[in-house]
């Protein structure tokens, strides 16, 4: 049998396929829209809205308590039960947030760098929910494999943030466009992923109640340490933004912005498609008994390929090509990129995979690995972000980053040599 017809018939090839064309077109539309939009907003501007969204971002891993990710290795007797459960506690989270926004709007603000936001700071237990409500209602897709309406919610979200934002810069809302824009895409996702899964809230049995409560306590591992473990990972992915926004200028979180979307887009959808699908393999194949070690090889080479070209692309043409492409004022976030690639290519590889310690039961050794990742990056960034040298941030940025991921790749292959048994069988 061919190569090609092998490709053909793989299951797991036509799965990724699906959520790559849905991710492809989203990610080529956000990258379209780059070039006009940075000549539609200053550096300011992105660096505002960066500061928003690592402000969601930080909170909207575990906001559901991780039991969105129970629904796509749980048995199918319980899949509902855990989607309404990781429902709940998303909207009793993200209430709590409003209330402690209530209570200390002022000092919170003051905290997180945040008076550039002003009134827009009310709207992020918003945005967090629909955050938190889309993530869990894409795990029930994929717990269904229903890859192409999961392929369809992310052209929604980059197109509908796209159009608005380039329609509110044109017509002269250059302060608050993108801020406005990128909400309203959250809520337009999450409206959209709702209405597809309409039968869920009809069918299903969204109450609470003691079976949800019981199957919660039970599988209380996942908010005591995946969602923690995520919840520093956000808080990881945030402080960057966060470190940059007290010690540099609003124009350098802006140039960092940037950076981030050029050097990450070309690979996250790829990440993003294979994650999913790659949790969904890892826990089939130890259901089954079978050593999932080969498997991860592959996937490791492949990802590792994957990164490469873009990565030794961007290295060497970054500042030209963001000079030439947004505009002549960032060709800083070009240098800042060439800086951090490698770090960002690493990571591309080893958070792809990282699902697997789900799959494998060893969730506590995520969360030490978060833990420590956690303690070095703000130590790391404190003793950088005093010396007030941008560059000086970015390398120490870079080498802490890779060494990090590396150790978390070694303790991801130690956890599925020595899975733990936590799959039922219902």
């Amino acid at each position: 049998m061919s190569i090609l017809v092998q490709l053909r018939q793989s299951l797991y090839l036509r799965q990724v396929a699906t959520l790559l064309s849905g991710s492809a077109l989203a990610q080529l539309i956000s990258l379209l829209a780059a070039p006009l939009l940075t000549r539609l907003y200053s550096p300011e501007a992105f660096g505002a809205l960066a500061l928003f969204v690592a402000l969601v971002a930080t909170l909207a891993p575990g906001i559901g308590g991780r039991y969105e990710v129970a629904v796509v290795v749980a048995s199918e007797r319980e899949r509902r039960n855990f989607f309404f459960i990781a429902l709940w506690l998303t909207a009793a989270l993200c209430l709590l947030f409003l209330l402690v926004l209530a209570a200390g709007f002022a000092p919170l603000s003051a905290w997180l760098s945040a008076g550039t936001l002003g009134g827009w700071l009310w709207l992020a237990p918003l945005a967090l929910f629909v955050t938190g409500a889309s993530t869990t209602l894409r795990s029930w897709a994929n717990a269904v494999k229903d890859y192409r309406r999961l392929s369809y919610s992310a052209v929604v979200q980059t197109t509908s943030v796209s159009v608005l934002a380039l329609a509110l810069g044109a017509a002269g809302h250059t302060g608050d466009g993108l801020l406005l824009a990128n909400v309203t895409g959250l809520v337009l996702t999450c409206a959209y992923l709702t209405y597809v899964f309409r039968d869920l809230a009809r069918d299903g049995d969204w109450r609470w109640d003691r079976h949800k409560w019981a199957l919660a306590l039970r599988h209380k591992d996942y908010p005591l340490f995946n969602a923690t473990a995520n919840i520093l990972n956000g808080v990881m992915t945030g402080l960057p933004v966060f470190f940059l926004a007290h010690h540099f200028s609003e124009a350098v979180v802006g140039y960092y912005a940037l950076l981030m979307r050029v050097g990450v887009v070309p690979l996250s959808f790829i990440a993003e498609a294979v994650s999913r699908v790659n949790l969904k393999k890892i826990a089939e194949l130890l259901q089954a008994g079978q050593d999932p070690m080969p498997y991860l090889r592959r996937i490791t080479l492949l990802l590792l390929a994957v990164a490469a070209a873009p990565s030794v692309l961007l290295m060497l043409l970054a500042p030209q090509l963001f000079a030439w492409v947004f505009g002549v004022s960032w060709g800083q976030a070009g240098v800042l990129l060439v800086i951090l690639m490698p770090a960002l290519a690493v990571q591309f590889v080893v958070s792809t995979l990282s699902m697997s310690f789900v799959a494998a039961g060893h969730l506590r050794l995520q969360a030490a690995w978060q833990v420590l990742s956690l303690l070095t990056t703000l130590a790391v960034f404190a003793w950088a972000g005093r010396s007030g040298d941008i560059n000086r941030f970015f390398w120490a940025y870079m080498i802490k980053d890779v060494v990090l991921y590396v150790l978390y790749y070694t303790m991801l292959v130690y956890a599925l040599r020595h899975p733990a048994r936590i799959h039922e069988k219902g």
